[in-house]
C-alpha cells in the first residue's frame, strides 16, 4: 500500500489522532465511516483538499487492521521487518 509523503502531508496524522483513529463497531475497532470524516471536517471549518478523506480512511483501515491482527507483546511492531 502507498503512503502519502510524511513531510508534505504531515497533517493527515494529526487530523487522525484528533477525530480519533478507529470507531467502535459490534465487534470491534472499524475504520472511521466517511460520513464521520465529512462531519468532523464540517464541524472544525474544514474543507478537504485533493484526496484528503481518502487517506484519513486509509490510514484508519490501516490502524483498525492492525490493531485487532496484534495479539500482545508476541506480535512484532508494525515498523519491524
Amino acid at each position: 500500500m502507498i503512503f502519502p509523503d510524511v513531510e508534505f502531508k504531515s497533517y493527515l496524522c494529526e487530523w487522525l489522532l484528533k477525530i480519533g483513529p478507529v470507531w467502535s463497531g459490534g465487534m470491534g475497532a472499524v475504520p472511521i465511516p466517511h460520513t464521520e470524516l465529512a462531519a468532523w471536517a464540517a464541524n472544525q471549518g474544514i474543507a478537504f483538499s485533493d484526496s484528503d478523506a481518502e487517506w484519513l480512511y486509509l490510514m484508519s483501515v490501516q490502524y483498525s487492521n492492525e490493531l485487532s491482527s496484534s495479539d500482545g507483546k508476541s506480535t512484532p511492531a508494525p515498523y519491524e521487518p
